[in-house]
């Protein structure tokens, strides 16, 4: 068992009580005897690993079930600080999260510490797996459960990090959506740092990549909105002014309609064509990526913000229908010139 993993595990069961943490780590990390590989060969493939080649990484798709056979595999956590081992499995334990199950996408890397064999179980044998063998589903799905329970009290939890202010609504949501996955993570408040700099260049990031919008009212005093600006400019930080009602419009047209967007292109393609997602390549996995965001936290978004997205969506309307009268009139000249525009205006894009 991973050191990280037994020293979270010792805050949270009795360190002086060894049958105890005995019993989590028959939770945590099972061991498959001779019988249960046997069944579960039936639902994969046998392929060798090499030392040091990498399984899946950091922001991917999840990856098929791993099943050691022979060999080691351990999980690693990737930053500007260099590598941590979160956890390593030796031979009869198996690598995998619930993103099996729910589709949630690594914030860790799976690499071969030993040279050897596993056991390759795909998403939809997987899930064959656990619907038809219940002995075995419910070893994996306990083990799976408890894993994701101390991923949030180990090295894991600095994967992935939130960086925003307390009082910036779209980094509470951020928290909000994090907390409801059960996903973990490490929350970094600028408002708490006495070197923003500092923070965010040990992290590889600049202060422009943290922008700051004040969105003054008739109602708000000259000298605090200067001593705001001046404040977050002193940081580095990329400061913008804006009424709330252009900000609402703004965050609208280039972040909530997006999402929207991406919801309707998944929604259209499968009316157009119901298999047409068998087909789907890399470019529609990444134009429709935002479409898989929590639907509690972006309910919550577009309602707040109906009227200014209504606006936003009105807009997209009439866009589109532009490059669909230059389609139906068949005039390549005329529908060049239109994607023309429209990829200048992309590019201005910093």
């Amino acid at each position: 068992m991973s050191q990280p993993f037994r020293e979270a595990l010792k805050e949270l069961a009795s360190a002086d009580d060894p049958a105890t943490a005995a019993a989590f780590d028959r939770v945590l990390y099972p061991t498959f005897d001779g019988d249960a590989l046997a069944e579960l060969a039936t639902f994969g493939h046998r392929r060798p690993i090499a030392s040091g080649e990498v399984l899946f990484s950091p922001g991917g798709d999840p990856p098929d079930f791993y099943v050691i056979l022979e060999g080691e595999i351990e999980l690693v956590r990737v930053d500007g600080e260099g590598e941590t081992i979160v956890a390593t499995f030796p031979a009869g334990q198996f690598v995998g999260g619930l993103g099996l199950l729910t589709g949630q996408r690594l914030y860790l890397t799976g690499r071969a510490k030993r040279s050897g064999s596993v056991l390759v179980i795909d998403r939809g044998e997987f899930r064959r797996l656990m619907s038809s063998k219940p002995a075995l589903a419910d070893v994996i799905f306990a083990s799976l459960v408890a894993r994701r329970e101390f991923l949030g009290a180990s090295e894991a939890a600095r994967a992935v990090r939130i960086i925003g202010s307390r009082h910036s609504p779209d980094a509470m949501a951020l928290r909000s959506f994090a907390t409801r996955a059960r996903l973990g993570y490490t929350w970094i408040d600028l408002d708490d740092a006495d070197d923003v700099d500092e923070v965010l260049n040990s992290m590889g990031l600049r202060p422009v990549d943290t922008p700051v919008v004040v969105t003054p009212t008739e109602a708000t005093e000259l000298a605090a909105l200067k001593n705001t600006t001046e404040f977050w400019e002193a940081l580095g930080a990329r400061v913008s002014s804006l009424d709330p009602e252009t900000h609402d419009r703004t965050v609208a047209a280039i972040s909530h309609l997006p999402h929207l967007i991406a919801c309707a292109l998944v929604d259209g393609a499968v009316r157009v064509e119901p298999s047409a997602l068998e087909l789907a390549a890399r470019g529609f996995r990444d134009t429709t990526r935002i479409a898989a965001g929590d639907p509690d936290m972006w309910t919550e978004i577009f309602l707040a913000n109906r009227d200014a997205l209504s606006a936003s969506v009105e807009a997209f309307r009439e866009a589109l229908a532009d490059l669909q009268r230059a389609i139906d009139a068949g005039q390549a000249d005329a529908l060049r010139a239109v994607l023309a525009r429209i990829k200048a205006t992309r590019e201005q894009l910093r």
